[in-house]
């Protein structure tokens, strides 16, 4: 397992868990999806921008903001469900499909 990757799959998030726990850091499969989600949502708008221009802020459970150099809103991005954790859990391939088309609306070139 690369401890740098960012965990993309339910398996992927449950063997993070598993190696984290092991090592005596308690952390749940909620957080280590929260956290998938966050950095990934970062990466692929870094990708969009060539660079890190642009700033990934969750503003609740459902909704991503996107932030510009100055701090100003450039868009949001919504979960389909009730929460991206939880839709991450339903099928977490449509998540990071539905990150890029969100993420490419708001700042793809």
């Amino acid at each position: 397992m690369d401890e740098n990757k960012v965990p993309a799959t339910i398996e992927a998030v449950r063997d993070r868990v598993t190696f984290m726990n092991a090592r005596g850091f308690k952390i749940t499969e909620d957080e280590v999806i929260d956290q998938s989600i966050k950095e990934g949502l970062q990466a692929i708008v870094d990708e969009l921008l060539d660079g890190d221009y642009f700033t990934i802020q969750l503003i609740n459970p459902k909704t991503f903001d996107i932030l510009g150099l100055k701090g100003n809103l450039e868009g949001q991005i919504f979960a389909k469900g009730s929460s991206f954790t939880q839709d991450f859990k339903n099928n977490a391939d449509q998540v990071w499909d539905s990150l890029w088309d969100q993420a490419d609306k708001i700042v793809g070139r």
